[in-house]
């Protein structure tokens, strides 16, 4: 079985010169998902979510989920944090 996997909404802006403003990437997503692309990656690249708080994050996942999202990819290629950090001396 063959799945298509679009990042347009992800890598797209990393092109100079482009921007999609809200509106436009909900038209986006709802083309593909028209269309039958498996899956859609949207939000930013994963440089964006390390400078994010965590709060920001499970956030943006939470209302993704609560969209239909059934896949959430939370990217630290940096090794920069992890999903649940503990403060210094708590163990």
């Amino acid at each position: 079985m063959i799945k298509i996997l679009d990042s347009t909404l992800r890598d797209g802006e990393q092109t100079p010169g482009v921007y999609f403003d809200p509106e436009t990437k909900l038209k986006i997503a709802e083309f593909l998902d028209h269309i039958g692309v498996d899956i859609i990656e949207a939000g930013n690249p994963a440089v964006d979510t390390v400078r994010s708080p965590m709060k920001n994050v499970i956030e943006a996942a939470s209302a993704a989920v609560q969209a239909g999202a059934n896949i959430i990819s939370i990217a630290d290629t940096t090794g920069y944090t992890t999903p649940f950090q503990q403060k210094r001396g708590t163990g």
